[in-house]
């Protein structure tokens, strides 16, 4: 089919056939986009178990408790994220009442156990700890 093109001139049939094939190519970069997105956190996740020692990193809602040494918990895979505990001498996640009012009932109870609170965080927001 040959269309007018806005100048007064034909447009080429080829033209409109790799207009047509844009938006397959845009759905497919982006469905390889999730899928690299989703090989990449199954790659942080195998990289860590429940108990193990990890560092915080790149956490952009708390970066105070970035560098933090926390231990590992439970994987929440309905969340994709680790479950993790911070230290005691860590500081304390932010209280602010809206935020407060955003977390989960289970981070709140959690929050107000004895010791080090429980925060939850993406894999690619941890770091194995090394010890010299």
């Amino acid at each position: 089919m040959i269309k007018k093109g806005s100048k007064g001139g034909e447009a080429d049939a080829s033209e409109e056939a790799s207009a047509a094939a844009a938006p397959a190519a845009d759905d497919a970069a982006a469905e390889a986009a999730a899928d690299d997105s989703q090989a990449s956190r199954d790659e942080y996740r195998k990289m860590f178990a429940e108990g193990d020692l990890a560092v915080l990193r790149a956490l952009v809602s708390k970066p105070e408790l970035n560098w933090q040494k926390v231990v590992v918990g439970a994987w929440l895979p309905e969340r994709g994220r680790f479950e993790v505990k911070l230290s005691e001498g860590a500081p304390r996640a932010s209280t602010n009442p809206t935020q407060a009012a955003r977390r989960s009932h289970a981070e709140r109870c959690a929050a107000g156990r004895a010791g080090g609170a429980t925060i939850c965080v993406k894999p690619g927001n941890l770091l194995p700890h090394v010890t010299a």
